[in-house]
């Protein structure tokens, strides 16, 4: 063993030297495999953040899809509603229109009788006025009758009987003459 620990202190100086750069060599594939080790972790790593990435964007978007879906089905419900409502309104409004068109027609139908009405009351009132006229005027020529036969039978007062006469004939004036009254109201 002397030899051998003496003919490696002889060769000493070259033996360091490779254990030297045996142990550096050592070292850096000892330092190569940890980094390379580091690197798999990493990699690792951001696979597992990328699967949770991955997994929580899949998440998001089949919640997001749901929501969607919901909301769909909410706006088509409400737009249903609305429609109906609408469709209501509408049947309303038609109905009414209806309503309004028939009383028109009603309306229309009552002038006509109303204005056929009025126009035989204006004939009546017509044929009324045009009698009274006669009737005034018939009182008229009988009180300018009288009248005359009153100058006559008054120059004639010799006449027996003449006295009673007048009388009569000025009572028939004066009758005449209310009744001409009557038919100027």
């Amino acid at each position: 063993e002397k030899a051998k620990t003496s003919g490696s202190k002889s060769k000493g100086g070259a033996s360091d030297t490779k254990t030297t750069q045996d142990i550096e060599d050592l070292t850096k594939m000892v330092q190569q495999a940890l980094d390379r080790t580091y690197d798999v972790e990493k990699e690792q790593v951001k696979s597992e953040m990328k699967y949770e990435y991955d997994r929580h964007i899949n998440a998001l978007e089949r919640k997001f899809q749901k929501q969607l879906t919901e909301a769909r089905r909410a706006t088509d419900f409400t737009v249903e509603n609305l429609k109906k409502s609408y469709q209501k309104e509408i049947n309303k409004l038609k109905d009414g229109q209806m309503e309004l068109q028939l009383e028109i027609e009603m309306r229309a139908r009552e002038i006509v009788q109303k204005e056929g009405h009025v126009y035989l009351l204006q004939e009546k009132v017509r044929t009324h006025e045009q009698e009274n006229r006669k009737q005034i005027d018939h009182a008229q020529m009988l009180c300018k009758m009288t009248d005359l036969i009153t100058k006559f039978l008054r120059r004639l007062d010799g006449f027996q009987g003449v006295d009673k006469l007048r009388d009569e004939i000025d009572n028939i004036a004066l009758s005449n003459q209310k009744k001409g009254n009557k038919y100027d109201h």
